[in-house]
């Protein structure tokens, strides 16, 4: 049986991640070493040592054939399918490629006039699949399965209280989707 040990960065942590056998067979020993590094209960806010929870983080994935340099500008250059305008959508999609910075992305994304009933229909599964393209990257799922069984919560100060929380209150919908992502991730250990 082959035994290998890779080390991840948090942050300042350093935690150990042991691979057993073929593949990850089992993960007691490095949940047993990843428990004794205080992992909160409830992980509140994307930033920090859990920034790469955010959809702001880099995290190059592929969509629909199209580079995006992470899950914001994606998740944004989706909606041009949902655009009223078509001749539009096209100018909207170059405009989203050319943003430098998620929160660019984001304005841009507010510009676009969409069926917000489609749009509404269909949100949750885009930054569902997303989220899996994004956790494709072995760095970031190792990160994301070091978060154990904490409650991840993407708390807000900018009232999004249908993707995350604000003062306590909403439907934390990407939350629950890193929360699932996450599950299916450790399933593999099983």
């Amino acid at each position: 049986m082959r035994l290998s040990a890779k080390c991840v960065t948090i942050g300042s942590r350093e935690l150990l991640v042991k691979k057993i056998g073929k593949g990850m067979k089992t993960i007691t020993n490095a949940r047993n070493v990843i428990k004794q590094i205080n992992i909160p209960d409830t992980i509140n806010f994307f930033d920090g040592d859990y920034a790469f929870l955010s959809n702001f983080f880099p995290s190059p994935i592929i969509y629909k054939s199209c580079l995006f340099l992470n899950v914001e500008q994606a998740y944004q250059g989706a909606k041009w399918e949902f655009g009223i305008n078509n001749d539009g959508n096209k100018k909207y999609l170059n405009r989203i490629f050319k943003t430098k910075t998620p929160s660019e992305a984001k304005r841009v994304g507010q510009t676009l006039e969409i069926d917000l009933v489609k749009w509404s229909q269909e949100k949750r599964n885009i930054m569902t699949k997303l989220i899996d393209l994004k956790f494709q990257i072995p760095s970031l799922a190792l990160l994301l399965e070091n978060t154990q069984d904490s409650i991840l919560i993407e708390g807000n100060y900018w009232n999004d209280t249908y993707w995350g929380q604000c003062k306590g209150v909403g439907m934390n919908h990407l939350g629950k989707i890193l929360m699932a992502k996450r599950k299916k991730l450790l399933a593999a250990y099983e």
